[in-house]
């Protein structure tokens, strides 16, 4: 995208206005894209969005403030740099621009000189926010599908520093016998095996729309529904844990003497979602007791099973499952109750 040449659109109702922006424009070496009313704009704006838009403020029909309004208002197109150019020179006028979103103003009859700058700055500072917004993206699919991370490159406060309470899921897979298996093996095929595995297990967590938190050496801890909140994160983190334990049973690996049996444990309930760590080093996660909980219940699951608590168990709806009544888990004092999932219905 950066080494195409910078395009602005030029929105005004006077063709004598349209023509000279334009060959003020041009000597930039820009693109130049005109239109002659509010829903023209619109229009060229949906098909082919441009860096930055030179607005009139005073058109007939739709204005300029409304056409501004409209554009920011709509996620896809609300970076997109407003310049009102208008011979308004009252402040009430000014302020309306400012609340209907306009980033700049320039006073008709426009200074060539000033007109060039401000648009010189306005598309450096357009092309530097999409490259830092590419990578936040390319980052956030490292943890997320493609979908989600779009979702929270919209909705930043989703983000937001600091914690919140959310209703969400919690998923643990962990890898059985792997410790003996890796035994006496070269360290580069065990990382390659571990690689495929959890390669394999991060596309089933995206698939159900889940967000990897960390890798736990031969397994991972994944979260449903505490990023973007969703009612039905239970489903869909017992859904991902189905598919991942289903999925490692059918994995292939010339080392791989015996199918690979994957335990998984999954619990939901009220967390806390935030950044946890130090001003040197900062993670941002998921913790509290429904976390500890969700591990404990991996720890307890054999090869190929997977265990979900009660709080979970009530908000699957129809399931094959198997009751297994209260256990004590490891370093815990109240007995949780645990039913095994075979599937949903």
């Amino acid at each position: 995208m950066n080494d195409q040449p910078y395009r602005v659109l030029v929105v005004d109702d006077q063709p004598n206005n349209l023509a000279l922006a334009g060959v003020h424009i041009r000597s930039l070496g820009y693109e130049v894209l005109t239109a002659s009313d509010g829903p023209q704009c619109l229009r060229i704006v949906e098909e082919c969005p441009p860096d930055v838009i030179l607005l009139d403020v005073m058109m007939p029909g739709l204005d300029g403030f409304e056409v501004c309004r409209r554009l920011k208002r709509h996620k896809e197109h609300r970076h997109i740099p407003v310049v009102l150019l208008t011979a308004l020179q009252d402040t009430d006028d000014r302020v309306t621009g400012i609340e209907a979103g306009a980033d700049d103003f320039v006073t008709k009859p426009f200074n060539r000189v000033e007109l060039l700058a401000r648009l010189k700055s306005l598309v450096r500072v357009k092309r530097l926010e999409e490259t830092e917004r590419t990578h936040l993206r390319r980052t956030l699919e490292r943890y997320v599908d493609s979908t989600v991370a779009q979702q929270l490159i919209d909705n930043p406060d989703l983000v937001a520093p600091g914690g919140r309470l959310q209703d969400a899921s919690v998923l643990f897979a962990d890898v059985r016998g792997f410790t003996s298996w890796a035994e006496g093996r070269a360290p580069e095929i065990v990382l390659e095996f571990v690689n495929e595995f959890l390669s394999q297990a991060v596309e089933l967590v995206f698939k159900h729309g889940g967000a990897v938190d960390k890798f736990t050496g031969d397994g991972l801890m994944a979260h449903f529904g505490a990023l973007i909140p969703d009612p039905d994160h239970p489903r869909r983190s017992v859904g991902a844990a189905l598919d991942i334990v289903n999925a490692a049973a059918r994995l292939t690996h010339p080392h791989l003497t015996e199918s690979l049996r994957v335990g998984c444990g999954v619990n939901s309930g009220d967390l806390v979602v935030g950044n946890i760590g130090s001003y040197r080093r900062m993670d941002f996660t998921v913790i509290g007791d429904v976390v500890n909980v969700a591990s404990r219940l991996t720890g307890e699951a054999a090869g190929g099973q997977v265990l979900v608590s009660r709080a979970t168990f009530r908000r699957l709806g129809q399931t094959d499952s198997e009751d297994l009544g209260l256990r004590t888990l490891k370093n815990r004092q109240v007995p949780v109750h645990i039913f095994a999932i075979k599937s949903l219905g």
